[in-house]
């Protein structure tokens, strides 16, 4: 009897030990993945990393967020030689509203622009990835405290998984990898496509019946939220706000309802916006199309010389002479 719970004991002591080990272990792996992935991180100068760094400590005068259609859409050379005034165009693929949010609250601790213009893409505002698409920020937490407040709103957000390096920097290891080797450096996301759009894409797309459903008419309305958050952080700061949407070559239901409700709630909340979605110029008009979403590098051109005829009619209440 005694023999038996003797190597119990034991046993029970080389659990715990072997417990231990593997915490400490563990702790240490999380250390050293912290120390070098922070180096990479906090200079890098290419990819996500790259861009959020250099769009929060940009000092331009102009600052353009949204998704790829606002790092697509708006050449900041053609905006900044016709307005001339500094532009730099912060828009990230596949990121919406949180995001913009995210960069713009750290940017105006930095430098404050004198006008925010922010792209709104209707198949962004539903997207139902949105929330899981923050990890972006995850490598940079550290380095910029509120993108916790951002982060927080994910339903899979954990205040101690964000808090272990080796989960933030997880979801971002192979990016971080290939941002560094092979991701191209630049002035700012502005990046012009090439090629028209396929008549097989659009005879799909115009076959699209898919209706808005409840999960994405609530994303739909949470970064609607944000873009109130937006323009009240611009109000407060003293910096111009206005929302374009711009060109695509075509609609279906479900993303003209996406965009009424979009013009519905910006009008009601008094927030300036200019829609080109449907503008006869571009609707419709392949030469000018990459595909459904996106203008092409000869699209891009002529929308920006547009933005910058509307914005310069603006320019005495947009900029001041400072």
């Amino acid at each position: 009897m005694a023999d038996n719970l003797f190597i119990s004991n034991f046993d029970m002591k080389k659990y715990v030990l072997l417990t231990l080990l593997f915490v400490f272990s563990f702790l240490v792996f999380d250390f050293f993945i912290c120390f070098f992935s922070e180096k990479i991180v906090k200079k890098q100068t290419t990819g996500s990393s790259g861009i959020i760094n250099k769009t929060i400590h940009d000092s331009s005068s102009v600052l353009i967020l949204g998704s790829s259609r606002a790092a697509n859409h708006y050449n900041s050379e053609i905006i900044q030689n016709n307005l001339g005034i500094s532009v730099f165009n912060g828009g990230m693929g596949g990121q919406g509203i949180f995001y913009s949010y995210a960069i713009l609250n750290e940017r105006l601790k930095k430098h404050t622009p004198q006008l925010v213009i922010l792209d709104l893409a209707s198949n962004i505002m539903i997207d139902k990835k949105q929330y899981d698409k923050l990890t972006v920020l995850y490598p940079l937490l550290d380095k910029y405290d509120s993108f916790y407040d951002v982060v927080k709103i994910s339903p899979s957000y954990s205040p101690v998984l964000t808090h272990l390096n080796a989960y933030r920097y997880n979801s971002t290891a192979f990016q971080l990898i290939y941002d560094v080797c092979k991701a191209p450096r630049f002035n700012d996301s502005y990046v012009p496509i090439e090629g028209e759009i396929s008549n097989v894409e659009i005879l799909k797309f115009k076959n699209n019946t898919n209706h808005i459903s409840n999960e994405e008419n609530k994303i739909l309305f949470k970064q609607l939220e944000y873009v109130s958050r937006i323009n009240l952080l611009c109000r407060h700061n003293g910096v111009k706000f206005i929302v374009f949407i711009s060109p695509s070559f075509c609609e279906d239901k479900s993303l003209i309802v996406v965009k009424h409700k979009m013009l519905n709630y910006l009008n009601k909340n008094n927030i300036m916006i200019h829609d080109f979605s449907s503008d006869k110029k571009y609707y419709g008009k392949n030469e000018l199309f990459k595909d459904i979403f996106h203008l092409n590098s000869l699209g891009s051109k002529i929308y920006s010389k547009d933005v910058s005829l509307l914005l310069s009619v603006r320019k005495n209440n947009f900029f001041s002479n400072k």
